[in-house]
């Protein structure tokens, strides 16, 4: 019980946009700590610069998935309203062929 509860306080935490962008922000946060003493600030400024940078494709990717994946599910939409106009009007015209 206590195991779901935990569980289900992560998911809610990690459904707000506002929330995983104050824990990206903690993480780039972290990772620059780690970073700052192994690099001189020159190269300290590059390795952040790609790993925002990766960051930044990685988000530009996911959200052109995203419109793909709605842009496919409005098209099985219009098809499926298609299919069940071509079923009605065959039912249809099956139930006028029919003798009363």
């Amino acid at each position: 019980m206590v195991m779901k509860q935990i569980i289900n306080t992560i998911s809610n935490f990690l459904s707000n946009k506002n929330n995983l962008t104050l824990l990206q922000c903690l993480l780039y946060g972290v990772l620059g700590y780690l970073l700052k003493g192994n690099y001189n600030w020159t190269q300290f400024v590059i390795v952040f610069a790609i790993l925002l940078g990766i960051q930044f494709i990685t988000h530009i990717k996911a959200v052109a998935t995203g419109i793909m994946i709605h842009h496919m599910m409005e098209e099985e939409d219009h098809a499926m309203i298609g299919f069940i106009k071509q079923l009605e009007k065959k039912t249809n015209k099956e139930d006028d062929d029919l003798p009363n």
